[in-house]
């Protein structure tokens, strides 16, 4: 039932809201991609703000919902031209989506299942056997890079072209 409707609201271009069982708060906006393995959708805040594009796991929804006058105030708010899409993704598996996507940005949110109340921007710089070398962008109060390794198993949503991530690699490409 659950990949039906969400099939059927990526096509009827229906705002949703969904919640996750690995974190306390719902995401709101488009779906653009729907596949038994993953999902991907353009978030806006409850302003009608363009808030990036994220990719989590089908599995992960515990609940999808839409329709309210929360939503119908929140897409009075989106100007047309602010509803971001998405190419069709090759990949059929998170993994290689994390990858591709990856690969077509300069810059991701990286979360991990153990903690998503904090994220790491980060490029990817390889990949091997189940694990991602990542060079991570600072805060703006540190500015200061670091490499990581981390399981790709570990990651439960990647988010890409969002306002603070795109801040945040300007800010490392400035002269502070």
């Amino acid at each position: 039932m659950l990949l039906k409707e969400l099939k059927s609201l990526k096509l009827s271009k229906e705002l949703v809201s969904i919640d996750r069982d690995c974190h306390d708060e719902e995401m709101t906006g488009f779906l653009l991609e729907v596949n038994e393995n993953f999902m991907v959708m353009s978030l806006y805040t409850d302003d009608g703000l363009f808030d990036g594009v994220s990719m989590f796991e089908t599995s992960q929804i515990d609940e999808v919902y839409w329709g309210n006058r929360e939503h119908e105030s929140i897409k009075a708010l989106i100007s047309d031209s602010a509803v971001k899409m998405l190419g069709k993704l090759k990949s059929t598996t998170f993994e290689n989506a994390i990858l591709e996507v990856g690969n077509e940005n300069n810059s991701l949110c990286i979360y991990c299942h153990h903690n998503e109340s904090k994220f790491e921007v980060a490029e990817i710089i390889n990949q091997s056997d189940g694990w991602l070398k990542i060079h991570t962008f600072g805060a703006k109060r540190s500015l200061s890079r670091l490499y990581k390794l981390i399981q790709v198993d570990s990651i439960s949503r990647v988010d890409f072209n969002s306002p603070y991530q795109n801040n945040i690699v300007k800010l490392h490409g400035s002269d502070l």
